[in-house]
């Protein structure tokens, strides 16, 4: 429900859905699967666009760069934002 309504309002609230969005990615990486993985993956390459269209690459940067430093043991994880050349 909550990806739902965050869907319907990227576009013109992407700050305000952007919570909703690492929510889920968290969740996803905590599943420890590569397919949720990847699922993750999909969805920081979406948030990264998000963030490009309304001049925030620097906020993405670092969202990437925590995630790498924070999950850094889970190989396949980095492995899959390498793939996305993140």
């Amino acid at each position: 429900m909550w990806l739902e309504l965050a869907k319907k309002r990227e576009k013109t609230h992407t700050l305000e859905i952007l919570p909703i969005y690492k929510k889920r990615i968290a969740h996803l990486i905590d599943q420890k699967n590569k397919p949720s993985y990847h699922e993750a993956s999909v969805m920081i390459v979406h948030i990264g666009k998000l963030l490009s269209s309304i001049g925030e690459d620097s906020n993405f940067k670092d969202y990437v760069a925590e995630l790498k430093l924070e999950h850094k043991p889970k190989r396949n994880f980095i492995e899959e934002l390498s793939k996305k050349k993140l």
